[in-house]
């Protein structure tokens, strides 16, 4: 899984599983794909940031807080680097971060990622 055909397929499948909410498979599928990015060091591009992306999402939807917000947050920095940053994929991230913000009692944190939010909206 080196070249980009085999890593997007790998990223199609990861949010297939997620969309059928077989939330623990798609971890496993977009953490392989997130390992191999970091190897090849391509920790700033899309790939990277659509895996840790549905990482992160997957992790909410499991519950596991810590792990969806740090997960998120590289796959919106990565978005960012790589010119993204105001998308709507992005807009989607920084939902998912306040959401977990809230979720986690850190009203702040919910409320800066918020304001994010809507400065990229404008």
């Amino acid at each position: 899984m080196h070249d980009l055909h085999d890593i997007t397929s790998q990223l199609t499948e990861a949010q297939r599983l997620y969309d059928i909410c077989d939330y623990d498979r798609s971890r496993i599928v977009a953490d392989k794909v997130a390992g191999v990015l970091e190897h090849a060091h391509r920790e700033e591009s899309i790939e990277y940031s659509e895996a840790m992306r549905i990482f992160g999402m997957a992790s909410y939807r499991m519950n596991d807080l810590a792990m969806a917000d740090g997960a998120l947050v590289f796959a919106y920095n990565a978005r960012n680097k790589a010119g993204f940053g105001s998308d709507d994929i992005a807009k989607e991230i920084l939902m998912a971060l306040s959401e977990v913000a809230i979720l986690r009692n850190d009203t702040i944190r919910a409320n800066e990622m918020l304001e994010l939010l809507h400065t990229v909206s404008e």
